[in-house]
């Protein structure tokens, strides 16, 4: 082997440092056989040379070059392929021993090779687009209201101007959700209860620092970079739960590429998720938001004492919490004008009801507005118990709940009445005749039905609450009377589709699932909410849901505020006719069957002419749905038309068309 002796030793030496070092040996035969084709190969190379020289036998015999192992491959190339084809077949075999040896893909290789080379190239395109002076400036944080940091605009400017939060500092401008500034009534001889009943907050409650929000943004744009999106962080704007980043993407980059990270930047932030909103309306930007390492409470007390909630002009204003921007968000419940408000267990639903209610005793006189409340649970509501709003006493009875919405229904055809006959459109037009006119007539209160678990009503009576809710929300606006109903099931057997069309604003917090967010808003993201106050607001006629943290309220505030209702206004006097109408045995839904419908005619007309007496062919002729189909058979079993129900068989047609004639035409 000539030279190839002193060799031969460095490959057996490399052969046992792989085998030792290869704890897999998948094919330890192929890297053998790999090195000792490589080796084959070295003594071909280094004899091709020494066949133009005399006697190359005897050279090789000798052990110069590639000895007789050499002299052989290396004349049988030759012979073949030529001195150029010799070497092309030379290195082509080293290749192919370099891959048993290995056993590593040269494509793989190429392909990790040029993909580190466009890293490399990307990155340089960066630096020098953005240059070399902005890379150390810092972020820019504007002025914050009392516990809200609004940071990081286009430009990014020196830090020093970021300051911590001071409790002087007022909430910002409120977010409102309102259309007519007119005047509320308010009776100066109602004790409104004094803000010192509820709690103050903690001054020394931080979110992020200017420090996790500069690494948060390193972060975010590093996870751009490695996944080959070019984008950058435009905004910041810290909330009270969770930080609003604001995204710029590069032109020709898709939405769908961020949109399609949401878990990759959830795990890039260590948390459990992020809600990204694509776009953030009126800005050519997207939003990630990312939940803070420390949740700010919100408290009641910080929203009631701002200027726009005690100026304000609505009818009934509710206080409902603080947005990502940390404005108070304050609507006006006739605007709305009902309320659906639907969540897991746990996740604040029961709390905002109780800021809407004390939003009402704060503002709001018993001669203003007054409340019809149903607490299925009997843990919820009943501490309000005789406070001077209440119409009646709270009600806690499933089948009692139904006869009070059925009063309701009453009450508002008994408005409707009266606002013809003085020749008025709504609640406030009556009650500003009522003030020019100056009779005795009192004006009439807003009515504020609440519902605190629609899933148990639903139990109950299916058809009857939602025909009922249906009703009341598709009509009750003019007359004052409005709806407000929470519940912890949002599934579609209990917020029908009927009843999410008539309901149009609605409250979101934390569900288990997309289905159940799409239930509720028609929309995913509640299913990535925090919990705790944590919401999706959306109200009628906003492009998408607004989310903010819902104010925080304790049992300890509610019961002092309604000891100093008791003790400085009088008891509430109960309306006797809703008591009444309660005890009547004969409700809303069966004095209608007594009524005669208005398809009755055409649908007896149907039954004679077909001989079918089916609630399918009147469904179908009439395009009406089952219950009001079979009303009208029903209907016509008591007037003797149809035979009763017989099990498997048809009902019998009892008339034929003349009888019917003589006998029902007047």
């Amino acid at each position: 082997i000539g030279l190839g002796a002193y060799i031969f030793p460095f490959f057996l030496l490399f052969w046992g440092f792989i085998t030792f070092f290869d704890y897999k040996l998948i094919n330890p035969y192929h890297k053998f056989f790999g090195i000792i084709l490589l080796f084959m190969i070295f003594l071909a190379f280094i004899h091709l040379k020494l066949l133009f020289l005399r006697n190359p036998y005897l050279l090789a015999k000798s052990g110069i070059g590639g000895g007789l192992v050499g002299y052989y491959l290396a004349n049988s190339l030759y012979l073949y392929f030529g001195i150029k084809g010799s070497y092309l077949v030379l290195i082509s075999l080293s290749l192919i021993s370099t891959l048993f040896i290995t056993e590593i893909s040269y494509f793989y290789m190429l392909h990790n090779l040029l993909k580190e080379i466009k890293i490399i190239l990307n990155k340089s395109y960066n630096i020098l687009k953005n240059g070399l002076t902005k890379i150390n400036k810092s972020v820019h944080y504007k002025e914050k209201p009392q516990y809200y940091k609004k940071v990081y605009e286009k430009e990014r400017k020196p830090i020093e101007n970021f300051k911590e939060r001071k409790k002087e500092k007022k909430l910002k401008e409120a977010v409102i959700f309102d259309k007519d500034y007119q005047e509320s009534t308010i009776i100066s001889a109602y004790q409104t209860p004094p803000l010192s009943l509820l709690f103050e907050s903690d001054n020394n409650e931080k979110g992020n620092t200017k420090v996790n929000i500069e690494e948060n943004i390193k972060t975010l744009e590093k996870t751009f970079f490695n996944f080959g999106i070019d984008a950058k962080v435009v905004g910041v704007t810290q909330g009270p739960t969770v930080t609003l980043y604001e995204i710029q993407l590069a032109p020709g980059v898709k939405i769908s590429k961020i949109t399609n990270l949401s878990s990759d930047i959830a795990l890039a932030f260590a948390v459990a998720s992020v809600r990204i909103e694509a776009p953030i309306p009126g800005k050519n930007a997207v939003g990630i938001e990312v939940p803070n390492q420390k949740r700010i409470n919100v408290y009641l007390k910080e929203i009631l004492q701002t200027n726009e909630f005690k100026n304000s002009k609505f009818k009934l204003p509710i206080a409902l919490g603080i947005d990502i921007g940390g404005k108070p968000i304050i609507a006006d419940l006739t605007e709305l004008p009902h309320l659906l408000i639907a969540g897991a267990t746990g996740s604040g639903k029961s709390v905002c009801i109780n800021n809407i209610i004390l939003s009402f005793l704060y503002k709001l006189s018993p001669e203003t507005v007054k409340f019809l409340m149903v607490d299925p649970k009997r843990v919820e509501l009943n501490i309000y118990n005789d406070i001077p709003h209440l119409l009646i006493p709270i009600v806690t009875d499933a089948s009692q709940s139904i006869k009070v919405l059925n009063w309701a229904i009453s009450e508002m055809e008994k408005r409707f009445k009266i606002f013809a006959e003085v020749g008025v459109r709504n609640l406030d037009g009556y009650n500003e005749y009522i003030k020019n006119v100056k009779t005795d007539t009192s004006t009439l209160p807003y009515i504020v039905i609440i519902i605190d678990e629609l899933a148990d009503l639903m139990l109950s009576s299916p058809v009857k609450v939602e025909e009922a809710l249906c009703r009341l929300a598709q009509m009750t606006r003019a007359t004052g009377i409005h709806l407000i109903v929470a519940t912890q099931r949002p599934s579609v057997d209990i917020i029908t589709g009927s009843i999410k069309v008539n309901f149009p604003s609605r409250i979101a917090f934390a569900v288990s699932t997309q289905v159940d967010s799409r239930t509720i808003l028609d929309v995913n993201g509640a299913e990535k909410l925090l919990g705790n106050g944590d919401m999706l607001f959306s109200p009628v006629g906003a492009p998408k849901p607004i989310r903010a943290q819902g104010a925080f309220v304790v049992e300890k505030e509610i019961k002092n505020i309604v000891a100093f209702l008791k003790k400085h206004n009088p008891s509430p006097t109960y309306e006797q006719e809703v008591l009444n109408f309660k005890k009547n045995k004969n409700t809303y839904h069966e004095t209608e069957e007594n009524e005669e419908d208005e398809l009755f005619n055409e649908a007896v007309s149907i039954i004679i002419n077909s001989r079918q007496a089916s609630i399918s062919i009147l469904q179908r002729k009439l395009r009406i749905g089952y219950t009001r189909a079979a009303r009208l058979i029903d209907l016509m079993e008591k007037k003797g038309i149809v035979g009763p129900y017989d099990g498997r068989n048809p009902r019998k047609i009892l008339l034929s068309a003349d009888e019917y004639l003589n006998k029902f035409e007047k």
